[in-house]
């Protein structure tokens, strides 16, 4: 074995070129299953237990203003709802 473990590209039994390269991790992401509201399908509710991020707070604006950058919306864009048409955004 080589000096210092296994590389990280070969960490959880898989290989890749880029595995982990620039240090960020995915974090744990809840979405919506769609069960309740088939329309919701693949929505992000969560990340790291976060309804809305933490790193692009605007500190001109009032507390009760939105930061909508820090916002989650959408989707990671792998799932999609049942019967979605082509002019849904």
């Amino acid at each position: 074995m080589a000096p210092g473990g296994i590389p990280a590209e070969f960490v959880g039994d898989t290989f890749a070129f880029l595995n982990q390269k620039n240090g960020t991790s995915s974090g744990a992401w809840k979405i919506h299953s769609g069960v309740q509201d088939s329309s919701s399908l693949g929505q992000m509710v969560s990340w790291n237990g976060m309804k809305e991020l933490p790193f692009w707070t605007n500190s001109s604006l009032p507390i009760t203003q939105q930061q909508y950058c820090n916002k989650l919306n959408g989707s990671d864009g792998t799932l999609y709802p049942p019967l979605v048409s082509k002019d849904r955004t």
